[in-house]
C-alpha cells in the first residue's frame, strides 16, 4: 500500500532497462545519464495505482443505488466511469543506490456526463519533474531549515472545515494539534540517511490521555493486541455478511455478495468517538513547533534508534537479495499480507478508527528520493509486484455532522470554492442574501414556464440546493424569515405577490433536495409552526429519503420524533407520508449495508451505524407493530395499511415475526390487509432473500389459502433471486394445483422470466428457462393473475430498461383486483428505479358499485332502487326469494379497502381507502370547487425536484 494525496492504495510496479532506442528518441527522459556512475545503468519504472484495492479511500460520493454491485473509489463504476493514476519514473544507477533523472504522473478520469451517453468526457492532469542540475551538498552550502517545520504524518489529502478566515482556521487546528496525543506525531518522516520513524504509540488516538509519557513497549503491546483481535475479525467476517442493524446474519442472503465490507467496524464504534474528534483531517498540513518536536523526538530517540536499525538491517538482506527498489518496506510482514488479501475484494472497505497497525517505513536514495515499492527486478527483466508497508492503515473521517451544523464535505465545489474554504467564510458572500436573491429570480422566472429554458431556471435550483447545502440551522432561519410568504395573503390579480409565493416554493423545495441536518430541523420547524401543512408538507417529507446526504442515529431519530409527534399525527397525509418516509431511510441507512455503502459518503464520515445498532428492531419495529395491533384492534382499515407498509419499508428480518400471527390467523386481520402484508415484503425479499423465501414459498403451498395471497407470495419469490430447483418444484405443481390464477401466475412469471436479457438477471434467466419445460401446457388468458418480466437494452445508447408488471385476477369481476408496474432503468449500467405504481383493493365489485352510489343522481338511485323491486316481487325465483325461503344468512359484503402506491414529484407515496373515504369524495370535490371560486386558487402549482443525481467526488 502506498499513500498519495488520492489514498493509500495498492501501487504496482514494472521494472526495466531503458530501452537506448527511446532514450535516443527521447533524450529528455534522462537529462544527467552521467550519473548512473560505471555499473549503473538507466531504469524504467513504472507505477500504476490499483483504486479499487485501498486502505484509506479519499473520495465523496452519493447517490449511487444500493442495488449496485460497484465500489464507488474503484478503478471503474459500470459502464459509465473510470480513472488511472500512472507515474513513469527514470532512475539513474542500480537499484539501491539511484539518482531521478524524470518523472511524469498521469491522472486521467473518463465519464459520462448523463451516465448512459456514447461520448464520453475527460479530464487529464500531468505533472512532470525533470532533474535539471546537481550541487554539492557541502556543509557551508546546505540550505537552512525553517523554524517551524511542517509535521506530515502521510501524503493523503486532507481537510479543514472552514471558519469564518483561514487565519482563525490554522489557530484553530494548532491548538487542537498540541492537545492531541503526541504519538501521532510520531509518524513516519523520512531522512537523507534512508530510514524513518515508525509509529511508536498506535493507540494514541483511542487513548483518553494527552500527554507524552506513553512507553513505548506497553503501545506495542497495546498495538499488536488490537491488530490481532483485526485480523481475527477479518477471518470470522470473511465467512459472514455484516449486515448494520442486524442480528439475524444467517438469515440474510443480502450478505453474499460483499463479505468483507465491514470489517472491524462494529467492534470498534464506541471508540472511534474520541478518535473521531481528535483526528479532525485537515487541507493543510499541521503547523508545529519545532522545539515540541525536538522534545518529542528526544522522549522517543531510544525507541526510534532500535527500530531503525532493523529497519537498515532488513532492507539491507533484501536489497542484496532481490535488488530491490527498497523505499517502504513494512516492518510487519505478516500484517501486511493480511491486509492485502483481505482487501482483495474491490468493495473491501474497512473502517478503522482506532486501531492503528503500527509500521516502520524506510528510504534510501542519494538524492533523497522517497517511494513505496518491494518489488524486484533483474538486469534485462521486467518484473511486476504490488507495493507493501504504510505508516498508518487507519482511515480517517470528519466529524459527524451534526442537525444543526451544515456537513464539511470537502471535494464539493462549494466547500473549497473559497481558496480551499467553504463560500461560507468569504466576507463578500452573504448566504442568506444569495439565497433570497436565487429564490427571487426563480419566483420570478416560473411564472412563464415557457421562458424556463431560456433562463436556465433549473440550474439556478440546482445552484440554490447547493448553497442551502452550506447553510447552517441559523442562517435557514433566516432565509425563511425573509422569504416566507402565506398564501392566504397572496392575490391572483397581483404579479408580486404570486412571485413572492414561488419563492418561497422554490426556497422550500431546495431545503428539502440539500437533505442536511440544518434542512430537517428548517422543515420540523416548518411543520411545527404550521408554515406548511397537509399535503404539501407530505410531499416535503416523501422526498428525505432520497435527498438526506448523510443520515446518522441523531438524524434518522430526529426525524422519527417528527413523525410520530402529535402535531404531524393530527393532519392528514402528512402522517402517512412522514411515518412511511421515516421507514424507507432506516431501512436504507441501518439495515441495506450495500446502499448504505453506495449511496452515503461513508468514506469521508464514516459509516452510519455500527454494526450493534438496534434501532430498527428494538424501537422502529416495536412502534410500528403496537401501531398495526392497534389499527386492527379497532379496524381502522387506514392505519392497517400504513403500518403495514411502513414495516414492509424496513424490509428486516424481524417484520416476519410481526407478520406471522395475522397471516396464520391467530391475530384479527382482513383478508385484504393479509395480502397487504404479503404485498409489502418485496424489500425484505430483495435484501434478505433466505429469510423471506421459507415464508413465502409455504404460503404459495398451502393450497388452502386464498388465490390473492398465493399469487403475492408467488410474486414476491421471483424478486428472491429463486434457484432451478425451486422453479422447477413451481413448475411441476402446476400440474395438480387446482388455482387457475395461482397457475397462470407462476406459469407467466416463469416464461416471463427466461425470456430476460438484462446481464444481471441472466442466472434467473437460465434458472427459469432449466423449469420452463415443466409448466402445465394449459392456456390461461387475461382475466388471469400475471407476472410479465422483459428487459431492453439498447447497446449502442449503454441504455436499458426492467419492466415489471403485475396482476392478481378477481373472482367478482374481470378487472385485476390488484396490479403493480415498475420500470428501472439501467444508465451507463447503473440500475436505478424510474417509476413505480401499484393499486390493490379487496373487491373490485364492492369499489365500483360504492363510486357509483357516489356519483350518481338520488333520482338514478331512486329508480334504480323501485326497478329492483319490482324485479324482486314479479320473480319468485329470484335468488332473494330463494334464500328466504331456505332460510339462507347471505355474507356480509366485504368492507371496501384499497391503496395505490405511486412516485409522485421524487417521493414514493401511499393513499389508502375504505369506506369512510370514498363515501367523503362528494364532499373533498365541493370543497375543491369552493377554492376554485376563491380568486386567491389560481396561482401556478410548481414543485422543483432532483430526479437523479449522482456524486462522485475523488
Amino acid at each position: 500500500m502506498e499513500d498519495t494525496v488520492t489514498g493509500e492504495c495498492e501501487t504496482l510496479y514494472d521494472i526495466k532497462p531503458l530501452e537506448p532506442v527511446e532514450y535516443q528518441n527521447k533524450p529528455q527522459l534522462a537529462p544527467m545519464p552521467n550519473l548512473k556512475g560505471s555499473n549503473g545503468e538507466l531504469i524504467d519504472i513504472m507505477k500504476t495505482k490499483n483504486f479499487s484495492k485501498c486502505e484509506n479511500r479519499v473520495e465523496y460520493h452519493f447517490g449511487v443505488p444500493g442495488s449496485n454491485d460497484v465500489e464507488p473509489s474503484s478503478n471503474y463504476i459500470a459502464n459509465f466511469f473510470a480513472r488511472a493514476s500512472t507515474s513513469r519514473v527514470i532512475i539513474a544507477g542500480d537499484l539501491s543506490h539511484y539518482t531521478i533523472q524524470s518523472s511524469v504522473t498521469t491522472d486521467k478520469i473518463v465519464i459520462s456526463p448523463e451516465l448512459h451517453n456514447k461520448q464520453k468526457g475527460m479530464v487529464v492532469s500531468q505533472l512532470n519533474i525533470t532533474l535539471s542540475n546537481v550541487h554539492s551538498a557541502a556543509q557551508n552550502n546546505a540550505p537552512t531549515l525553517p523554524s517551524n517545520l511542517n509535521k506530515v504524518q502521510d501524503l493523503v489529502y486532507q481537510y479543514l472545515p472552514a471558519t469564518s478566515d483561514e487565519s482563525a482556521q490554522n489557530k484553530k487546528h494548532n491548538k487542537h494539534d498540541d492537545s492531541s496525543s503526541s504519538s501521532s506525531s510520531s509518524s513516519s518522516s523520512s531522512s537523507s540517511s534512508g530510514s524513518s520513524s515508525s509509529d511508536s504509540s498506535s493507540s494514541s488516538d483511542s487513548s483518553s490521555s494527552s500527554s507524552d509519557s506513553s512507553n513505548s513497549s506497553s503501545d506495542s503491546q497495546e498495538s499488536n493486541e488490537r491488530r490481532n483481535n483485526r485480523n481475527h475479525n477479518n477471518k470470522n467476517e470473511n465467512k459472514n455478511r455484516n449486515h448494520h442493524g442486524n442480528n439475524n446474519d444467517n438469515n440474510n442472503d443480502n450478505e453474499n455478495r460483499h463479505n468483507n465490507r465491514e470489517n472491524n467496524h462494529g467492534n470498534n464504534k464506541e471508540n472511534s468517538n474520541e478518535s473521531r474528534n481528535k483526528r479532525i483531517r485537515s487541507r493543510r498540513s499541521v503547523i508545529r513547533n519545532s522545539n515540541e518536536d525536538n522534545n518529542e523526538s528526544k522522549e522517543n530517540n531510544n525507541e526510534n534508534k532500535n527500530m531503525r536499525n532493523k529497519n537498515e538491517d532488513s532492507n539491507e538482506t533484501v536489497n542484496k537479495k532481490n535488488k530491490n527498489i527498497n523505499m517502504r518496506n513494512n516492518n510487519n510482514n505478516e500484517d501486511s499480507n493480511e491486509n492485502n488479501n483481505s482487501g482483495s475484494n474491490n468493495k473491501n472497505w474497512q473502517y478503522r478508527r482506532d486501531d492503528s497497525s503500527s509500521g516502520s517505513s524506510s528510504s534510501s536514495s542519494d538524492s533523497s528520493s522517497s517511494s513505496s515499492s518491494s518489488s524486484s527486478s533483474e538486469s534485462g527483466s521486467s518484473s511486476s509486484s504490488s507495493s507493501s508497508g504504510s505508516g498508518s492503515s487507519e482511515e480517517t473521517y470528519q466529524p459527524e455532522p451534526k442537525l444543526n451544523q451544515a456537513p464539511q464535505s470537502p471535494f464539493l465545489p462549494y466547500f473549497i470554492g473559497n481558496n480551499g474554504n467553504s463560500i461560507q467564510s468569504s466576507k463578500q458572500i452573504d448566504g442568506v442574501s444569495v439565497c433570497k436573491n436565487l429564490a427571487q429570480q426563480i419566483g420570478q422566472e416560473i411564472q412563464d414556464p415557457n421562458t424556463l429554458a431560456e433562463h436556465k431556471t433549473l440550474s439556478k435550483f440546482t445552484i440554490l440546493t447547493g448553497l442551502v447545502h452550506t447553510m447552517n440551522a441559523k442562517q435557514l432561519e433566516s432565509a425563511t424569515h425573509e422569504l416566507y410568504y402565506q398564501q392566504n395573503k397572496a392575490s391572483s390579480s397581483s404579479q408580486s405577490d404570486a412571485t413572492k409565493l414561488n419563492a418561497w416554493r422554490a426556497y422550500r423545495d431546495a431545503v428539502a433536495q440539500a437533505g442536511t441536518g440544518p434542512a430537517l430541523m428548517a422543515m420540523k420547524q416548518w411543520i411545527e409552526s404550521g408554515k406548511v401543512e397537509g399535503e404539501e408538507a407530505a410531499e416535503l417529507l416523501a422526498v428525505l429519503p432520497n435527498t438526506a446526504r448523510y443520515p446518522t442515529r441523531e438524524y434518522i431519530k430526529e426525524f422519527f420524533n417528527l413523525a410520530t409527534s402529535s402535531q404531524v399525527q393530527k393532519q392528514a397525509y402528512l402522517n402517512d407520508s412522514a411515518i412511511l418516509s421515516v421507514a424507507t431511510l432506516a431501512r436504507k441507512a441501518q439495515v441495506d449495508s450495500d446502499n448504505s455503502h453506495n449511496q452515503y459518503p461513508v468514506h469521508t464520515f464514516g459509516h452510519l451505524a455500527s454494526k450493534d445498532c438496534k434501532d430498527v428492531t428494538e424501537k422502529y419495529t416495536p412502534y410500528l407493530a403496537n401501531k398495526l395491533k392497534e389499527a386492527t384492534r379497532n379496524q381502522d382499515s387506514l392505519k392497517a395499511q400504513v403500518y403495514i407498509r411502513a414495516l414492509g419499508n424496513l424490509g428486516h428480518p424481524v417484520i416476519l415475526s410481526v407478520f406471522k400471527p395475522y397471516l396464520e390467523g391467530k391475530a384479527p386481520a382482513t383478508n385484504y390487509q393479509r395480502l397487504a402484508m404479503v404485498a409489502a415484503m418485496d424489500q425484505l425479499a430483495r435484501l434478505s432473500p433466505k429469510s423471506a423465501q421459507s415464508s413465502l414459498f409455504n404460503i404459495y403451498q398451502n393450497t388452502g389459502e386464498s388465490h390473492e395471497l398465493r399469487c403475492a407470495a408467488v410474486f414476491q419469490l421471483m424478486k428472491t433471486n429463486p434457484s432451478a430447483q425451486m422453479l422447477q418444484r413451481m413448475a411441476a405443481f402446476t400440474e395438480q394445483d387446482m388455482s387457475k390464477q395461482v397457475n397462470s401466475a407462476v406459469k407467466s412469471a416463469i416464461e416471463s422470466a427466461a425470456e430476460l436479457k438484462e446481464p444481471k438477471l441472466q442466472e434467473l434467466a437460465e434458472n427459469a428457462n432449466a423449469a420452463k419445460k415443466m409448466l402445465s401446457p394449459k392456456t390461461f388468458g387475461l382475466q388471469y393473475s400475471k407476472n410479465y418480466l422483459s428487459s431492453y437494452a439498447m447497446k449502442e445508447e449503454n441504455l436499458g430498461y426492467i419492466k415489471d408488471i403485475k396482476t392478481i385476477g378477481s373472482e367478482d369481476s374481470i378487472l385485476p383486483k390488484g396490479i403493480q408496474y415498475s420500470l428501472r432503468s439501467v444508465l451507463g449500467g447503473l440500475e436505478m428505479e424510474k417509476d413505480r405504481f401499484s393499486a390493490m383493493t379487496a373487491s373490485v365489485s364492492e369499489l365500483l358499485g360504492l363510486l357509483e352510489n357516489q356519483f350518481s343522481t338520488e333520482e338514478s338511485r331512486r329508480q334504480e332502487k323501485n326497478a329492483k323491486q319490482s324485479s324482486n316481487n314479479n320473480d319468485s325465483h329470484s335468488t332473494k326469494m330463494i334464500a328466504q325461503m331456505f332460510n339462507i344468512q347471505r355474507e356480509q359484503a366485504e368492507q371496501v379497502e384499497a391503496q395505490i402506491f405511486a412516485t409522485i414529484f421524487g417521493g414514493n407515496r401511499l393513499f389508502a381507502f375504505d369506506n369512510h373515504t370514498v363515501e367523503n369524495i362528494p364532499r373533498s370535490e365541493y370543497l375543491l370547487i369552493l377554492s376554485m371560486n376563491n380568486d386567491r386558487f389560481t396561482f401556478i402549482q410548481a414543485t422543483l425536484f432532483t430526479q437523479t443525481q449522482v456524486y462522485l467526488q475523488n
